[in-house]
């Protein structure tokens, strides 16, 4: 069986899946809890010390919840601008095959990397940081099917 899906991955599917793997990892455990040491010292000493003091706390507060989601999310949507919108990638027993600006690229299934599948996405890694996603309005009602192909072809490898 061949499935066909049309690439269409947004900067916000990229953050949440970055925010995602933060967040399952001890680097998010250390920013979960600089936070809240930070909010516990805004608690505690806002408005009982200096100025500069004030918005060191405050960016403090800031930076694990507003700064850094929104660096991340910026970062993505300038990497994504590079990224040609015509790429179809197609799924058959050989594997995958990357298609854009009428060139083809041909992945067998033996030299995929890792296979992720994520709330709302499936990630198609080729190298240890390099992957396509598709996410579930891409797959559509084929989403189901399309585990099970790729959990079989896998399976082989």
């Amino acid at each position: 069986m061949d499935y066909h899906f049309k690439s269409q991955v947004t900067a916000f599917d990229c953050w949440k899946s970055t925010m995602r793997h933060t967040y399952h990892s001890i680097v998010g455990v250390c920013n979960l809890v600089f936070t809240g040491a930070m909010f516990a010292l805004a608690f505690v000493y806002l408005g009982k010390v200096k100025p500069l003091e004030t918005m060191l706390i405050l960016l403090g507060c800031l930076w694990f919840t507003i700064i850094q989601p929104t660096g991340i999310f910026l970062q993505y949507r300038k990497r994504l601008a590079d990224i040609p919108r015509d790429m179809e990638l197609g799924f058959n027993t050989q594997g995958m095959h990357v298609m854009t600006g009428g060139k083809q690229e041909d992945i067998p299934w033996k030299k995929l990397a890792r296979i992720a599948v994520e709330p709302g996405m499936v990630i198609l890694y080729s190298d240890a940081k390099h992957g396509y996603i598709l996410t579930n309005q891409n797959m559509g009602q084929k989403r189901n099917a399309f585990l099970a192909f790729i959990k079989q072809q896998t399976k082989n490898k």
